[in-house]
């Protein structure tokens, strides 16, 4: 049994020993050199584009700090613009009311004074005798002036002078009307021009409103963006320092022996690399729905 371990030991070394004089000669030592470089440069390659990325990253983030700016700006002038809003709706809401109840006294007015002339024509126009009394009058029209003040007198002394006193009250009813009618017809307008104002003041509350809720919305998805951008950063950040680290000790590494544990470590801190880009990719997603597919140019960098 003894025998048997010494012989495979022995066999063991011979190939151990064979296989080291083929790797070390000449043309393998420089094809292994240059597989080395290779891979070397690849990860190279993978640090270039993992600080490319944290450069995208660092840019967004100041892209969402100032849309975040901009937003609570906006917000607060809303709001500043709502308290505006509400004053001038207080004050339009008690004047309405008031100008409302005014219009309908001037209203009832002019419906009093409307209905006082119906009556006053009504009763003239079924007063006995009124036929008469229009003759009379179209006689007395027709004479010259001296005549006509003659027969104005003789109507005054007569039962005719009646007439003229309730066409004189009727005439009197009308401008009586007249008044009430311009009285009401202005108060409309005035009613009509505050209530007027009052509906648009109080749209404009409303859209006020809604635009601060869109706009308190849209704070809200750039603080999460900047959160999710800044959860990513800093451990990018960290992992892009230990790769540029690893590359430059890798660079000097020389034996044959070592290279395969650097190599190791370097495709770690790749994978590592891999899923930080991975979550921030996942973050520049959601810049398109915070700033739009063009935050690069919104932000003036192309």
């Amino acid at each position: 049994m003894r025998v048997a371990r010494t012989l495979i030991s022995a066999i063991a070394f011979s190939l151990f020993f064979l296989s080291t004089s083929l790797v070390f000669q000449p043309g393998a030592l420089a094809q292994a050199d240059n597989a080395y470089q290779g891979q070397i440069e690849s990860f190279a390659s993978k640090l270039e584009e993992a600080m490319s990325a944290q450069a995208d990253l660092d840019l967004l983030a100041v892209c969402l700090d100032r849309r975040d700016a901009n937003l609570v700006v906006q917000r607060d002038e809303l709001e500043v613009r709502l308290g505006q809003l509400s004053t001038e709706e207080r004050d339009l809401a008690p004047k309405v009311q008031s100008l409302e109840a005014a219009y309908n006294q001037y209203k009832a007015n002019f419906e009093a004074a409307e209905k006082n002339v119906v009556e006053l024509r009504k009763s003239i126009e079924n007063m006995p005798g009124r036929k008469l009394y229009e003759q009379q009058k179209r006689d007395c029209a027709s004479n010259d002036p001296w005549d006509r003040m003659a027969c104005g007198r003789r109507m005054g002394r007569d039962i005719f002078g009646h007439f003229d006193k309730m066409e004189a009250q009727l005439n009197d009813a009308g401008k009586r009307e007249q008044i009430a009618l311009g009285s009401m017809n202005a108060e409309k307008q005035n009613l009509d021009e505050s209530q007027g104002k009052l509906e648009t003041t109080r749209g404009q509350l409303n859209a006020v409103g809604l635009e601060i809720g869109r706009t308190e919305k849209a704070i809200g998805g750039v603080k999460r963006s900047i959160s999710d951008v800044r959860e990513v950063l800093q451990p990018l950040r960290l992992v892009i320092v230990d790769f540029a680290a690893a590359l430059n000790e890798a660079k000097d590494v020389n034996l044959a022996d070592e290279r395969p544990r650097t190599l190791r470590k370097l495709n770690d801190i790749a994978m590592a690399i891999d899923a930080t880009m991975a979550r921030g990719r996942f973050a520049v997603s959601h810049a398109d729905e915070t700033l739009g597919a063009e935050w690069k140019r919104n932000c003036g960098v192309i």
